[in-house]
């Protein structure tokens, strides 16, 4: 099991004088990291490759407490949803996360609304947002499909472990659906 959600299964059979010690099965039939599977698909990214894009989101972010955190891409690949995060810790006591949370919101909360929210669990993740003093630390996650309708809204919730420095991010829907594939930025 990849980390970018991908399965695959092996037959193995023992053999006490291998030709090859070392069996590389990206090269073999074109079905590497970023070629061409044998089904003729190109691949999904893996999120350790996603984290290092190039920032394409400016406008998603927040600062509380001397600490920013970004939304810094959201990308869709075939029906998986990338979602990438940073934190510049500019205070002076560690910030420590143990996770984000992301939850699915309407955007109307009147009284004679009826409210649902909904968590929604990452597939993977890569990277970690706890940060000391003066560090950035980067998170990529991976989805299922996401989409969300006009009236809703995808709130990331970010949660101090053992202190109340907590924060959160909104990401509109026209940014959930309109995310592009990574390799056309």
């Amino acid at each position: 099991l990849e980390s970018n959600g991908r399965m695959h299964t092996w037959i193995v059979v023992y053999d006490p004088s291998p030709s090859e010690l070392i069996v590389d099965t990206r090269t073999e039939g074109g079905s590497g990291r970023g070629g061409v599977s044998r089904s003729g698909q190109d691949d999904a990214p893996v999120l350790s490759d996603v984290i290092g894009y190039r920032q394409r989101l400016f406008h998603i972010g927040d600062t509380q407490y001397d600490i920013p955190v970004l939304c810094e891409n959201i990308f869709a690949y075939s029906d998986i949803t990338y979602i990438v995060l940073s934190l510049k810790n500019s205070s002076g006591v560690s910030y420590d996360i143990s996770d984000a949370t992301f939850v699915i919101e309407s955007k109307n909360k009147g009284k004679r609304t009826v409210v649902f929210d909904k968590t929604v669990f990452p597939r993977s993740r890569y990277g970690s947002l706890s940060a000391g003093p003066g560090e950035v630390s980067r998170i990529a996650y991976s989805f299922d499909k996401m989409t969300l309708s006009k009236d809703q809204i995808l709130r990331i919730y970010f949660y101090e472990s053992s202190g109340q420095r907590n924060m959160s991010l909104s990401v509109d829907t026209n940014d959930i659906n309109k995310a592009t594939r990574p390799d056309l930025q």
